[in-house]
C-alpha cells in the first residue's frame, strides 16, 4: 500500500500539473487573441470602386468638400458638369449636326455677375437665384470685364423648369398675356409655350430689328440653356477669339435648391436674417398674377411640344445632372454621351 507520503506527494504533483496547464492554456488563448487583433488592425486590401473614388474627389474641384457638408444635389452638378464638359463641348462644335447648340447669353459681357469677395464672384444665370443673391449683397451685378481674377461658381436648376419660368418672367414684363385667364386649359398652355419657343429660338440681329422691339427680345435669354451662360461667346471680344469651352474662371456648378450652402464654400456668409427676400431662390416666385398668368405647368404640354423644349434645351441635360420628361429620353443621344456616362458616373 502507498504511503501516506506518497499520497500527498502525488497529490502536489497532480495540483502542480493542473496550474502549470491552465496557465499554458490562457498564455496561449491571449498570444491568439493578440494575434488576431494584429491582423484586424492590418489594413485590408483597397476597394478599387472606393479608389477611383478618392481619386475623383482629388480631381474634381469643391467635389470632398460638397459631399463632406452633405449637399448631394450640388455634388451631383459639380460631377456631372466637370466630367463631361471637355468631352461634350467639342463635339458639338465639330459635329454640324449638334453645332448649333453652342450658343452664349447675347450679353455681351453685361450683366455677367455679382462679386461675392475679394476671391469669387456668382455667374448669373438668369432666373437662377439672382434676385436672393442681390439681396444678400445689396449690390448690382457687374460686368465681366469687372471680376477681375475671381473664380466663377454659378448655380443650376431643372432645364424645362427654367425655360418655363424665363417665360414667365418676360410675359410679365412685356404684357404678353393677350387675356387672363382663370385657369389654363391644354390647348391654351401648349399653344403659348410653343408660340414663345418659336420667339426664343429666332435668329436675331440686334443691328437690324426696331428699337422698341430690342427689349422684347432681349428678354428672351430668361430662356435660353442655363449652358449658354456658362460658355464663351461665340466672338469674344475680350480675347478677340471664338469661344470653344466654358469660361476657365468657373469653379463650381450647384444645385439652385442648395443656393445658400454652395455659397458659403466661397466664404461668402449668407445671412438668414436679412428678410424675406433675400432667403427665396427667386424673388418673383411669389408674384400672384404671374403665377395665375404663367403658370409651370409641364402637365398640360403635349408630347411634340415636349420634345421640341428638350431639343433646345438638349445641352443642358448633356451637361447637367437633371432626368429629362421620358417622352424625351429616346431624343436626347450624342455619339459618345451613353458611354461617358457609364464611364465618369
Amino acid at each position: 500500500m502507498p504511503t501516506l507520503s506518497r499520497i500527498i506527494r502525488g497529490a502536489l504533483l497532480a495540483a502542480i500539473a493542473f496550474v502549470l496547464f491552465g496557465l499554458f492554456g490562457h498564455f496561449q488563448i491571449h498570444a491568439t487573441l493578440d494575434r488576431t487583433q494584429i491582423h484586424n488592425d492590418r489594413p485590408g486590401p483597397i476597394d478599387p470602386a472606393s479608389k477611383r473614388e478618392e481619386v475623383r474627389l482629388d480631381r474634381l474641384p469643391f467635389l470632398r468638400e460638397l459631399r463632406d457638408r452633405g449637399l448631394d444635389l450640388s455634388r451631383r452638378q459639380q460631377q456631372r458638369f466637370f466630367s463631361v464638359k471637355d468631352l461634350i463641348i467639342p463635339q458639338v462644335i465639330r459635329n454640324p449636326r449638334y453645332r448649333h447648340l453652342y450658343r452664349d447669353d447675347e450679353r455681351n459681357g453685361r450683366y455677367f455677375a455679382y462679386i461675392l469677395n475679394e476671391r469669387f464672384a456668382f455667374r448669373h444665370i438668369f432666373k437662377n437665384g439672382g434676385s436672393a443673391v442681390e439681396a444678400q449683397i445689396n449690390r448690382k451685378q457687374v460686368n465681366r470685364r469687372d471680376i477681375g481674377s475671381r473664380r466663377l461658381v454659378a448655380v443650376v436648376r431643372d432645364p424645362v423648369e427654367h425655360f418655363l419660368s424665363g417665360w414667365a418672367e418676360c410675359g410679365s414684363r412685356n404684357n404678353l398675356a393677350e387675356t387672363k385667364p382663370k385657369k389654363f386649359d391644354g390647348k391654351t398652355y401648349d399653344t403659348r409655350i410653343k408660340r414663345w419657343l418659336s420667339v426664343v429660338m429666332k435668329p436675331v440681329d440686334f443691328n437690324t430689328i426696331p428699337s422698341h422691339q430690342k427689349r422684347f427680345y432681349r428678354c428672351r435669354a430668361h430662356s435660353f440653356p442655363q449652358a449658354n451662360f456658362l460658355l464663351l461667346p461665340l466672338h469674344d471680344s475680350q480675347t478677340n477669339t471664338r469661344g470653344n469651352g466654358t469660361f476657365p474662371q468657373l469653379d463650381l456648378v450647384g444645385d439652385l435648391r442648395e443656393l445658400p450652402a454652395v455659397l458659403t464654400l466661397t466664404g461668402f456668409r449668407w445671412s438668414m436674417t436679412m428678410g424675406r427676400e433675400s432667403n427665396r431662390t427667386n424673388v418673383a416666385e411669389d408674384n400672384a398674377d404671374k403665377q395665375l398668368l404663367y403658370p409651370k405647368r409641364v402637365d398640360l404640354l403635349a408630347n411634340g411640344t415636349l420634345k421640341l423644349l428638350c431639343s433646345f434645351l438638349s445641352l443642358d441635360y448633356y451637361l447637367f445632372a437633371f432626368d429629362p420628361p421620358p417622352v424625351c429620353r429616346d431624343n436626347l443621344t450624342l455619339p459618345l454621351l451613353n458611354n461617358l456616362v457609364a464611364e465618369t458616373f
